[in-house]
């Protein structure tokens, strides 16, 4: 059941920034509680490993609860579980602020980890069935907007609030920011979303949930943890345990009445070629692979401060936020939006290695601002079109579940992109300390990479997302 239409357009564009303000939070969120760690782990005495998972155990506990997290929208309400999901992450939030040890706020991240498991994929699933046509793709359009301003303001937002220090609390504000805006955010969905759910979803895969979880978990944890712990027995361990998990949920999957993932979904020729074209994009494109290598080039390789590292990267959110609202404007012109923006991201990794190899070292920032500027601009012509086509040819009935599978795809291609184009970048350079000229190859062979990966993604754009 979508939203009843009789509500009238102004009622959903009351109800879109509600929506937005949430996930604008959850993408927030990472990367403002990643520059206050310093401080963190100076006020609470955190060891290393805790550190990590501060940061890591709030992915991994989102990445692996997306599905669940849509599919439970689909069974009980998607607006109930935006609403309790804010709740329970402003919750969580206030734990994590107050937090009096560093066990306490690792307990806390996970908390928040789930309940954004549960906001975030009802927001895309409430585009999918309560806006339709040229509205739902505006809908998506400000939704990716919303997330290239939450990736350029996340690392600004959490260096402000510490320093600010307001009433003392320093670092915590980080974390008690979220109760007045989840506050604001409940109060005007309450107002102005109308319930959904699926006709006809009378029981939930929970032992396919916890396979599917298990699985991802057993790719996830180690491959995010293991380079940076000399890849311990336990991440080994876990890496080959990951193909038999992920077999038994196939195997489940393929036997229930009412999987997790229904079957039907994957019929749909198009929505499969978007699920891997997202996947390609965002473990290689102008995403997560391409921040970790420029941030440790331009610190590292050019001997810039975090704070201009920082800035670095806002024209790629600037860039990508403009695109992604622009789109919508662009779809009559069908999959040769996506696939011109694939090109776009192409030419500016092919910018980067110009940049790495043959730019005198005093102009290179300039020189990659530009760049950036041009692959943000192309991963939203890219990106935001394919997810509202993935929507759009998604029943109704699984509205929840593909918008979970669309999300868990995103962070499952930032973790793959990270690892195994970062770890190249790594290993192309020489022992510590490394020369700073050795540098400039190794970025260029990751942007490589990513262009390859990138072409890859415009392939099957213009080969398979065709209506």
């Amino acid at each position: 059941m979508a939203i009843d239409g009789s509500a009238g357009p102004r009622r959903r564009r009351l109800a879109l920034p509600a929506l937005l303000l949430g996930s604008f939070m959850g993408v927030l969120d990472p990367f403002a509680v990643t520059v206050a760690l310093p401080a963190i782990r100076s006020d609470l005495g955190a060891t290393a490993a805790q550190a990590q998972w501060i940061v890591a155990g709030y992915g991994a506990v989102y990445g692996t609860g997306l599905v669940l997290g849509g599919r439970l929208g689909d069974r009980y309400g998607r607006r109930r579980l935006f609403l309790s999901g804010m709740s329970a992450y402003a919750a969580a939030s206030a734990l994590a602020g107050t937090a009096p040890a560093a066990g306490v706020l690792v307990a806390a991240r996970l908390m928040q980890g789930l309940a954004a498991a549960a906001v975030l994929p009802q927001v895309l699933s409430i585009i999918r069935t309560g806006y339709g046509g040229g509205e739902r793709d505006r809908a998506v359009g400000w939704y990716g907007a919303t997330i290239g301003l939450g990736v350029v303001c996340g690392p600004a937002v959490g260096g402000l609030l510490v320093a600010a220090d307001v009433a003392g609390m320093g670092w915590r504000s980080a974390f008690l920011v979220n109760l007045p805006l989840g506050a604001l955010v409940v109060a005007c969905a309450a107002l102005t979303v109308q319930e959904s759910r699926a006709e006809g979803v009378r029981h939930l895969d929970l032992l396919g949930a916890l396979l599917g979880a298990a699985a991802l978990l057993a790719v996830l944890v180690p491959v995010s943890q293991g380079r940076e712990n000399g890849w311990p027995s336990w991440a080994v361990a876990s890496l080959a345990a990951a193909p038999v998990l992920l077999a038994a949920f196939l195997l489940h999957e393929r036997r229930h009445r009412a999987p997790v993932l229904p079957r039907h979904l994957f019929a749909e020729r198009r929505f499969s070629a978007g699920i891997v074209v997202v996947l390609l994009l965002y473990a290689a494109g102008a995403g997560a692979p391409l921040v970790f290598v420029l941030t440790h080039y331009v610190q590292d390789g050019l001997g810039r401060s975090p704070l201009e590292a920082g800035l670095a990267f806002a024209p790629l959110g600037i860039g990508f936020a403009l695109a992604s609202a622009a789109a919508p404007r662009l779809s009559r012109w069908g999959a040769a939006v996506p696939a011109a923006g694939a090109a776009v991201v192409a030419c500016a990794l092919g910018v980067v290695v110009l940049v790495a190899v043959a730019a005198p070292v005093e102009r290179q920032t300039a020189f990659l601002a530009v760049a950036l500027l041009m692959a943000g601009i192309g991963q939203g012509l890219a990106v935001n079109p394919v997810i509202a086509l993935v929507l759009a040819v998604a029943p109704d009935s699984a509205a929840g579940a593909s918008s979970g599978l669309l999300l868990t795809t995103t962070q499952v291609g930032n973790v793959l992109g990270v690892t195994g184009v970062g770890g190249v970048f790594l290993a192309l350079l020489p022992p510590d300390p490394p020369d700073v000229a050795a540098y400039g190859p190794a970025l260029a062979w990751a942007s490589v990479l990513l262009a390859v990966a990138t072409l890859a993604a415009l392939v099957i754009v213009v080969g398979r997302l065709k209506a």
